[in-house]
């Protein structure tokens, strides 16, 4: 079975912002899941331990295909929340990470991945001391437990 077109897009962003690990685990569970490899996921587990031929992989099985933004966000803040839930990323890191997610796909002033730039926002005007820690804090906290801001 081929991976969906959104799971193939949530890893992919994972990979450009550093979670090899998470992305390699994922690669090692569709070649164990798998009883023959074709396609998407032989190019997959061919490159594993390649990022830069991963990322290629996925690019081009994603090229011209219509992704469901809502579905890939929703897994990309879930992720995010998990891993500051755990204490593997602090705040500022994680609205680091979500303003990134929403900037290397260019879709930043679009529907869903607008939210994730604008927590960018709010981290640039924690920096700039427009901002107190506890509210920033707050606002982060609340996107990633509701969606909401």
């Amino acid at each position: 079975m081929y991976i969906t077109y959104e799971e193939a897009y949530f890893y992919k962003l994972l990979l450009e912002n550093g979670f090899v690990g998470e992305v390699d685990q994922w690669i090692d569970n569709i070649a164990v899941n798998n009883d023959t490899l074709e396609g998407i996921n032989l190019d997959l587990v061919s490159a594993l331990g390649d990022s830069n031929k991963i990322i290629s992989s996925l690019h081009n099985y994603l090229l011209d295909k219509k992704i469901d933004d809502k579905s890939v966000c929703e897994r990309l803040r879930l992720f995010i929340k998990d891993k500051v839930d755990n204490d593997k990323i602090s705040i500022l890191e994680a609205a680091n990470i979500l303003y990134y997610f929403s900037c290397e796909n260019e879709k930043m002033h679009e529907e869903y991945w607008h939210d994730f730039y604008t927590i960018g926002i709010y981290k640039e005007y924690f920096e700039e001391d427009c901002l107190d820690e506890a509210e920033f804090n707050s606002i982060v906290k609340q996107f990633l437990e509701t969606g909401n801001q």
